[in-house]
């Protein structure tokens, strides 16, 4: 029979150095938020006879595994029943380890400094619980390989994840919870159309989600009044809605965004990249958009949607434009095939012009040169006949000495010659 339990608690913080152990399990616990850490050769002899059956940590406390070469039994279970385990690289055994790594409702598991092992496999979600995942590598992206396993208890399969730590993890294989995923910090890249499972997503406070496959599950990006989650998609989504200091942008390259339904409040952003107008067409030169249904009551003349310019050097990399120069006077006016959206599918709420709802930030942006443009330069124009939605930018007035009231007026004719075009 294997040896009583080894058992640590306490609220003070506490470290270990060449422990020894018999088969027996360990249960860290306490109520200590210190970085209490197990570590070198606590777990050092490869003999089954001599390590750990198991981890069971307990408590609201912190405690941290690691320690060069450390082994547990090939089958043991690691179970985090409350506050936070942090481990380094293989401290809680191999990936093919067949043993589980168990979180329960409100636990965080957290991979230390440059671990970025992939637990995928391992790693199981008590049913209807909320755990958190935590990177903190920004060197190399942690990439699970295989689906979690959401369903422990009931095997319902509705457990949550919540992505913390300005590391990045990639979801590389289908998922089956229901629970649905947040990212409130770093990164999650999803390469698989079922890595989100059936729930929703949420992206937010400093939170980035990238989309890499086809997904059909809503998506959330909200902001917590001085920041916001980013959502990049280089493919279609289903729904999406945006809340104040929420961004959705078209992947990191210049290309095509299509959306089953996209909401956008007052404050979201929306990032329009642009390289070449000249030689390029819309989704090749500089991004395109299209919506099957566009909600903007959440939206005002006041609080209005951000539109993000920003130049790209070619299609791929942020600078100045690549070719997109100033020309002087009226001919230096360049028209933009923004996109498209379904005029069955727009909802104004109680607001009566579309194009009031929009403002842009130029911030990102600059000419082929690296000559500034000013916002109030920039116009959206929604045709509610076609559906075509027409950007127009009138060159930098600095530049050429014109004024910059008759510029605003050039920019004022071509909405109004739009609208009558509508009429006619």
């Amino acid at each position: 029979a294997n040896a009583s339990a080894f058992r640590i608690d306490g609220t003070s913080q506490v470290a270990f150095d060449a422990a020894t152990a018999t088969s027996r399990p360990l249960t860290l616990s306490g109520d200590s938020l210190l970085d209490n850490t197990f570590a070198t050769t606590a777990f050092g002899s490869p003999a089954a006879s001599q390590v750990f059956s198991s981890i069971v940590k307990n408590g609201v406390g912190q405690w941290i595994v690691g320690g060069s070469g450390n082994t547990l039994a090939p089958d043991a279970d690691v179970s985090v029943n409350g506050g936070v385990l942090g481990f380094y690289l293989d401290a809680l055994g191999a990936t093919s380890s067949a043993g589980n790594v168990n979180l329960a409702n409100g636990t965080t598991l957290r991979w230390e400094s440059t671990n970025s092992q992939d637990l995928g496999a391992r790693l199981k979600v008590a049913d209807g619980a909320s755990a958190t995942v935590k990177f903190d590598n920004t060197t190399t992206a942690t990439t699970f390989n295989t689906g979690i396993n959401f369903a422990v208890g009931a095997n319902t399969g509705t457990g949550a994840l919540v992505k913390s730590g300005a590391g990045e993890l990639i979801l590389a294989a289908a998922n089956t919870f229901s629970g649905g995923l947040t990212v409130s910090q770093g990164k999650v890249t999803v390469n698989n159309s079922g890595a989100l499972g059936s729930g929703a997503a949420t992206v937010s406070n400093t939170g980035t989600l990238v989309i890499n496959n086809t997904v059909t599950n809503d998506i959330h990006v909200t902001g917590n009044g001085t920041t916001g989650g980013t959502l990049v998609s280089a493919t279609s989504l289903g729904n999406v809605d945006v809340a104040s200091l929420g961004t959705v942008a078209r992947g990191a390259s210049i290309g095509s965004f299509t959306t089953s339904s996209l909401t956008l409040a007052g404050g979201a952003g929306l990032e329009f990249k642009i390289w070449d107008i000249n030689t390029q067409v819309a989704g090749v030169g500089y991004d395109q958009y299209s919506f099957n249904n566009l909600n903007l009551s959440g939206a005002s003349a006041s609080n209005k949607v951000v539109i993000k310019l920003v130049s790209m050097s070619d299609a791929s990399t942020r600078g100045s434009a690549g070719n997109l120069s100033l020309i002087w006077g009226m001919a230096g006016i360049q028209r933009f095939s923004f996109g498209s959206f379904n005029t069955t599918g727009l909802n104004l709420g109680a607001n009566t012009n579309v194009n009031d709802l929009f403002t842009f930030d130029t911030s990102q942006f600059t000419y082929t040169g690296g000559t500034a443009s000013a916002a109030a330069l920039w116009a959206i124009d929604f045709n509610t006949s076609n559906g075509a939605i027409t950007l127009t930018a009138v060159p930098e007035p600095s530049t050429y000495g014109i004024g910059l009231g008759a510029l605003a007026l050039a920019a004022a004719a071509i909405r109004r010659r739009k609208r009558q075009e509508k009429k006619a």
